[in-house]
């Protein structure tokens, strides 16, 4: 049969990584005046625009 509880952890370790919630989501920001835009508004203005990865709610380092 083979070493039946490797291949079942194996499986399980894989849905845990496809399954597992980030902690922060990307975000557009105007380099110029800070302002929040669309991921896709600021990928295609890579001059004035970056792409940034913002804590959701809850997750943020201030107190």
């Amino acid at each position: 049969m083979g070493p039946l509880l490797t291949s079942r952890f194996d499986r399980l370790t894989e849905v845990i990584a496809v399954t597992r919630e980030t902690k922060s989501f990307p975000i557009g920001r105007n380099a110029k005046t800070g302002f929040l835009t669309t991921v896709k508004y600021a990928q295609s203005h890579p001059k004035t625009h970056v792409v940034e990865r913002m804590p959701k709610p809850g997750r943020g380092d201030s107190k």
